[in-house]
């Protein structure tokens, strides 16, 4: 009786170190494959960031190259064609060139390189609109707007303060990205009403912008050459330390939400 007794007291602890080694097993085969679950997670992660990186990359140096080649056409047909018109003008003078003919071949000139000079002048307000460096980036937001208002094709509303203190070069990010939605609203969501709310909260820009158009896909765009706008964006974000938000409204259109918080300033 005594010897069943300590058999089965054996088997138990035997059973009980069996039951341990396959629990303990199990919860070792369970933390290795959660941790290759993870680690391809990470990995796939990783890989969806850096695409998403080469994308942001790319729309900013395709916005540079647009930009650049804007520039370029701009001099060569307005700057390059008036330069060239009025080299043909100076040509003509001779030293036997009758005082009357020379005195108008000089006034042509001279009107032509006035005008060159305007449309250089011109050329280099595009790159920095006036209006953000005079009167702030508020004003010059809402000078944009009433020129695109003028068109009668769209009704434009813009909210907030008067003045917001912000530094230059995030005036400007700012300004483009503000240029960016309007664009990226009346081209691709074909909206007829757009809302923007302009706001500083703290050291933070918020801009909200809502339209009427037809929405999209977010990811779908960002993810194609239709979201290049989006993606410039971001880019321009991405050097004023700023974030995008967005979402289809229920009643159709869009909502987006913007917020830059690179030191923008107040009187530290």
């Amino acid at each position: 009786m005594g010897e069943t007794s300590e058999v089965n007291l054996v088997e138990i602890i035997l059973i009980g170190m069996l039951g341990m080694f396959l629990l303990g097993f199990a919860v070792v085969a369970f933390f290795i494959v959660y941790q290759r679950r993870l680690l391809k997670q990470q990995e796939a992660n990783q890989q969806i960031k850096e695409e998403y990186q080469k994308n942001l990359l790319r729309a900013s140096v395709d916005s540079q190259e647009k930009e650049r080649q804007r520039i370029a056409e701009a001099l060569h047909d307005e700057v390059g064609a008036l330069i060239t018109t009025s080299k043909l003008h100076i040509g003509q003078i001779k030293p036997d060139t009758p005082e009357a003919k020379l005195t108008e071949r000089l006034s042509s000139a001279t009107d032509i390189l006035t005008e060159t000079l305007q449309s250089v002048r011109q050329i280099s307000l595009n790159l920095k609109p006036p209006v953000l460096e005079a009167l702030g980036l508020v004003a010059a937001i809402r000078s944009l707007i009433q020129k695109i208002n003028t068109s009668g094709k769209v009704e434009i509303s813009c909210s907030g303060p008067d003045e917001l203190m912000v530094p230059a070069e995030e005036s400007l990010g700012c300004y483009r990205i503000v240029q960016e939605l309007l664009q990226n609203g009346l081209k691709h969501a074909q909206a007829t009403e757009i809302e923007l709310d302009i706001q500083q909260i703290g050291r933070s820009i918020q801009i909200d912008y809502q339209d009427n158009g037809i929405g999209f896909d977010f990811d779908k765009m960002a993810s194609s050459d239709k979201g290049l706008g989006l993606r410039n964006i971001q880019s321009r974000l991405n050097l004023l330390n700023g974030t995008i938000s967005a979402q289809n409204r229920p009643d159709g259109g869009t909502h987006l939400r913007i917020e830059t918080f690179k030191s923008i300033q107040a009187n530290d």
